[in-house]
């Protein structure tokens, strides 16, 4: 039961504060800020995942694709013994 007193408290404080910042006239801005700050992490996430794949898609077709041979993780010298 305490718990949800807790989270009663909790959402009634978050109520008072959200009709607090919408009297003073501040929750325009601020909603706005962090709308400017999703779209700015956005894209440079996507500016930094093209310059990735530019950087990332010639070595991919230029390198060579790696053999493995019994020899070598040791297992004909295991064989052996």
């Amino acid at each position: 039961m305490k718990a949800g007193l807790v989270a009663l408290a909790f959402l009634l404080l978050l109520g008072v504060g959200l009709v607090l910042l919408l009297v003073t006239g501040l929750l325009e801005i601020l909603l706005l800020f962090l709308g400017l700050l999703v779209f700015v992490v956005l894209l440079a996430g996507i500016v930094i995942g093209g310059l990735v794949l530019i950087l990332a898609l010639p070595y991919y077709f230029v390198a060579k694709k790696a053999a493995i041979v019994p020899g070598s993780y040791g297992l004909e010298q295991i064989r052996e013994k």
